[in-house]
């Protein structure tokens, strides 16, 4: 799960990922401390995507999501758009049997661009990605 102001407006959001569904949920919040109903956004099918992870992975200001596929072997960016939706998708393949099931994001070569990393159950590897912002 990952909990960040999606839309812009100052409240926060929660995102989750669906293993058993092949999908994200996103929630925006309201004022109250409650959630808009749930927009679900597909991983693809068979992608049991395991966890969440929140950052600005393409340089335009808005909140990407990504996403570990631990069934279809690949790491997944849905692109925010600044209004709690998400666009296009990005994938990066963490190699055959590798299964990532967690992820996390932090600047790895100092050139202000978040990169990631996965952690990958099936090959007890990690996988890590430098982000060239494309």
């Amino acid at each position: 799960m990952t909990v960040v102001d999606f839309n812009k407006d100052g409240i926060l959001d929660i995102a989750t990922a669906n293993y058993a569904g092949n999908s994200i949920s996103v929630l925006l919040g309201n004022s109250a401390g409650t959630f808009q109903t749930q927009k679900l956004f597909s991983t693809g099918s068979g992608s049991l995507p395991y966890s969440v992870y929140s950052g600005d992975f393409n340089g335009d200001k808005n909140q990407d999501i990504i996403v570990p596929d631990s069934g279809t072997n690949k790491i997944t960016i849905f692109r925010g758009n600044g209004h709690g939706n998400f666009r296009s998708q990005k994938t990066y393949s963490t190699g055959d049997g590798s299964n990532p099931v967690d992820i996390t994001a932090v600047d790895l070569n100092n050139d202000n661009r978040l990169d990631f990393a996965s952690a990958n159950y099936g090959t007890n590897t990690v996988s890590v990605f430098l982000n060239t912002c494309n």
